[in-house]
């Protein structure tokens, strides 16, 4: 680190270079702590907060980022340079499989998928869909109900049922299901 300590003031030019190393590959605490000038996460995370047009430009960054980690786990994947490894038995040399190498690349990879799910969500994250289905995944039938009131109305006064001619005697109801 400078002997000036650590900016804290935004400048385009740090803003630019912060986006440019996101874009690159380099964690937000990496470019924080790992170089000279550069301001701490906090500063980064306040000026987040009080500059629309940063705030814009670090989200594109992030969103440039994870495509370039998809593009990283295809070439990790396709990468078997050091799966093998020649060891020296009795007899000669013999070529084993390197399961330590093979399990770092999966974690490589693994990491990769979750970063560029967290930032793209749309774009890269597990979509889960909930169906609703009745027997032998035939759509759901609702059933829809006829409601026939017979002879009588309700009266306003007292929100009780009436005959046309008669005090309040309860409704008669006839439910009839509609195929």
């Amino acid at each position: 680190m400078s002997d000036r300590g650590r900016p804290t003031k935004y400048s385009t030019r740090l803003a630019e270079e912060i986006c440019a190393l996101l874009m690159q590959g380099y964690s937000l605490r990496k470019i924080c702590d790992g170089r000279d000038g550069m301001p701490s996460k906090a500063t980064i995370c306040n000026w987040l907060a009080k500059n629309k047009e940063f705030l814009e430009q670090y989200a594109r960054a992030r969103e440039i980022q994870a495509e370039i980690m998809a593009d990283e786990i295809l070439d990790i994947a396709d990468d078997g340079t050091n799966d093998y490894v020649e060891r020296e038995v009795k007899g000669g040399t013999k070529v084993l499989v390197d399961y330590d190498n093979i399990q770092r690349s999966k974690l490589r990879v693994d990491a990769r998928k979750w970063v560029a799910e967290k930032l793209l969500p749309k774009k890269f994250g597990t979509k889960k869909a909930i169906e609703h289905s009745g027997p032998d995944g035939a759509p759901l039938e609702a059933p829809c109900l006829e409601i026939e009131f017979v002879n009588g109305r309700l009266c306003e006064r007292c929100e009780q049922w009436h005959d046309e001619d008669g005090p309040c005697p309860p409704p008669t109801t006839t439910l009839t299901e509609v195929a």
